[in-house]
């Protein structure tokens, strides 16, 4: 009878060490993500003169490994103009159990005397989920909103997933080459 006990409790028991294992392909499954794109700042200048000061970073292609074990990473750009605006570019991705990752991109403009500032003008996010084999975009347009202020802060990102790396490779290249090849047209 005890026997019998012992048999019956192995079974129920059996399951119970392997219930929260994940499946081994979708734990070792790498995720390769490409950011690429633009961010600029405009200091639109003050009256009467109105002199405008734009700076521009081109964001060359950078690859992103994500895995289960290590599903984000993150990409941040600071750039000035004229000295006393500052915009802030932040692109958040997390790659989620269905295999897709979740890309979250923000930009915060701020304004005054010096660019080390803490006067925020404003703030604005967009955000898109990239399945394997997909490429999306975010465009983001953050406006002073102060009285008679034309500065602005933007930026175009174009996200890749699971893109061949030596398509990669090629592209990085010819940006270190050429690098006038790699800019992108603002609208």
């Amino acid at each position: 009878m005890k026997l019998g006990h012992i048999i019956a409790a192995a079974t129920l028991l059996a399951p119970i060490p392997f219930a929260g294992m994940t499946n081994p392909a979708t734990a070792s499954s790498v995720h390769t993500v490409v950011v690429s794109g633009f961010f600029a700042v405009k200091d639109g200048g003050t009256f009467p003169s109105y002199n405008v000061t734009r700076v521009r970073f081109n964001i060359p292609p950078r690859t992103f490994t994500l895995t289960h074990s290590r599903p984000s990473d993150s990409l941040t750009r600071r750039l000035c103009a004229a000295d006393e605006t500052r915009g802030e570019l932040r692109v958040q991705m997390v790659l989620q159990p269905s295999q897709a990752v979740d890309v979250l991109a923000e930009v915060k403009l701020y304004e005054e005397t010096t660019c080390e500032n803490h006067d925020l003008e404003g703030k604005n996010w967009d955000s898109i989920r990239v399945t394997p084999g997909q490429t999306k975009q975010i465009y983001l347009m953050q406006v002073n909103g102060e009285y008679d202020s034309r500065d602005n802060a933007e930026a175009h990102i174009i996200v890749h997933q699971n893109i061949n790396s030596k398509l990669v490779e090629q592209y990085q290249k010819i940006c270190a080459d050429n690098p006038e090849a790699c800019k992108m047209k603002i609208g």
